[in-house]
């Protein structure tokens, strides 16, 4: 009998650890504040410089996330221009990407992309957007979305007269094995424990344990 009750608390610890303990992590690519040392650029861009000028693709990577800006297909190139936002009542000046023509590649090796939102300047007044096409998932207005992920996602915008996506920054969703697992609390009345063979470990024991039916880590 201990050995049939042994095998199917096995067979249930099996269940419980194929199911999903992956949960979405934002990773945001912060362009105004950080793009010139995230792209590796001298600067921003203004009417008489052209320090923030992609002259060449450019990646950024943040938290294992990298977005790629291409050369621009336009007569005008891509860059991060000189731009200020009002933060906390003063001017803070930082680059906004405004993208003319090309490609924005995003990749992501160890986790899958699940959506992508392009966040506009504040101003209004200074917000444009055309819509670009995508090779993978679905695009609307700045938002996309892949429901079962990506490793990577290409956007193209057609270059032509007057269109252009201005851009501050970006956040991409992707899935995290391990937010799932969390850390064990010290509590007056420990829970009974399991390792991963279905084994009754002590309150010592460290690693990947099973207590009241969740998967955590005792550190």
């Amino acid at each position: 009998m201990n050995k049939i009750l042994r095998l199917t608390f096995v067979a249930l610890l099996a269940m419980v650890s194929n199911m999903g303990f992956a949960a979405d992590k934002d990773v945001t690519i912060d362009i105004f504040h950080d793009g010139v040392k995230l792209f590796g650029l001298k600067g921003t861009s203004t009417n008489s410089l052209s320090d923030g000028d992609f002259t060449e693709a450019k990646t950024a990577t943040v938290d294992g996330v990298s977005l790629t800006v291409s050369a621009s297909t336009s007569n005008t190139p891509n860059r991060l221009w000189d731009y200020y936002e009002m933060e906390n009542g003063e001017k803070v000046y930082g680059g906004q990407l405004r993208f003319y023509g090309g490609t924005l590649k995003f990749e992501s090796k160890d986790k899958k992309i699940k959506k992508i939102v392009f966040v506009q300047p504040e101003n209004t007044k200074q917000q444009k957007w055309y819509d670009m096409t995508v090779d993978n998932g679905t695009i609307a207005k700045q938002t996309y979305t892949n429901d079962e992920g990506t490793n990577d996602v290409t956007f193209t915008l057609t270059a032509g007269k007057g269109i252009q996506c201005r851009i501050n920054s970006v956040v991409v969703t992707v899935d995290d094995p391990t937010a799932g697992i969390s850390s064990v609390e010290k509590s007056q009345k420990p829970s009974v424990r399991y390792n991963l063979a279905g084994q009754k470990v002590g309150a010592d024991y460290k690693g990947v344990v099973i207590e009241n039916g969740k998967k955590v880590v005792v550190k």
